[in-house]
């Protein structure tokens, strides 16, 4: 059964709040395209970015999403040999530290 087919998702968000320097530019040109390598090799997952236009007002500057069809390859995906250089590289991006958090999402 795939996602469509099941109407659930496991999410994985990172979320940068506000008080702490982000560096956008790097975080596009270099995270970014390293995270999307990661997640190409787990068939049936996407991220979503959203950023915070009303500055000050939401309590995340920016926050991204993994959307994986089960728990199960949500851990395959932390288990991957290359999510200790991304955890690593948040230090090149931001000044603190993400909140991170995982929600199941039903299609309605």
């Amino acid at each position: 059964m795939n996602v469509k087919e099941s109407g659930v998702m496991i999410v994985l968000s990172f979320a940068y709040p506000y008080g702490d320097t982000l560096d956008p530019e790097y975080y596009m040109t270099q995270h970014i395209p390293k995270v999307k390598a990661v997640l190409a090799s787990f068939e049936g997952s996407r991220a979503e970015l959203r950023k915070d236009i009303t500055p000050g007002e939401g309590p995340f500057q920016l926050t991204i999403s993994f959307y994986f069809r089960s728990a199960e390859v949500m851990e395959q995906f932390l288990a991957d040999p290359r999510i200790p250089d991304l955890q690593q590289d948040i230090a090149n991006f931001y000044g603190g530290a993400p909140r991170v958090f995982t929600e199941e999402q039903v299609e309605v």
